[in-house]
């Protein structure tokens, strides 16, 4: 009688250990699936930030190209607001190389600036581009629309600035 007893309570304490184990292995299952959906959630939010930074960068190298006393327009000496003269990007497009690091480190960081000229004439000037593009993750192009004068021919002409910022 008392083996009878022994082995109920040894089959009990069995199952009891079974259930535990059960549900030890059912919590560890909902804890790795729980960080996973974490994992997920961080790099989601991690890409959105990158590309938010990206945008905000773009802005302010956009912002810094508008200030540039190199390149307006001018009449008379009056500069005209978003107007680039282009005989004076073509200027500036010879002298960045000489001062590359400035201009690299300061203005443009890392990024290409593309003028392009859409109407009458399409024309697409390539300002500044960035050595980082081979180590870069992506870019998220920024355009602006300007107007653009050409002196020799007394034209003006619609156009925009396209501001690509490499992350990595």
């Amino acid at each position: 009688m008392q083996t009878k007893i022994r082995t109920k309570k040894a089959q009990k304490a069995q199952l009891k250990t079974g259930e535990t184990i059960i549900v030890l292995i059912i919590f560890f299952i909902l804890l790795a699936g729980g960080m996973i959906f974490y994992a997920k959630i961080q790099k989601y939010t991690t890409s959105q930030k990158k590309q938010e930074t990206a945008a905000v960068d773009a802005i302010s190298i956009e912002q810094r190209i508008r200030h540039m006393t190199e390149i307006p327009c001018s009449i008379d000496g009056t500069i005209i607001f978003d107007c680039y003269d282009l005989e004076k990007i073509k200027g500036l497009q010879k002298t960045i190389p000489d001062y590359m690091l400035y201009y690299n480190s300061v203005i443009f960081k890392n990024s290409k600036v593309t003028i392009t000229s859409v109407y009458p004439v399409a024309e697409e000037i390539l300002l500044f581009d960035a050595e980082t593009r081979e180590i870069s993750t992506g870019t998220q192009p920024y355009r602006t629309p300007v107007t653009l004068y050409d002196p020799l021919t007394n034209m003006y002409s619609f156009g925009y600035i396209t501001i690509e910022v490499f992350t990595s």
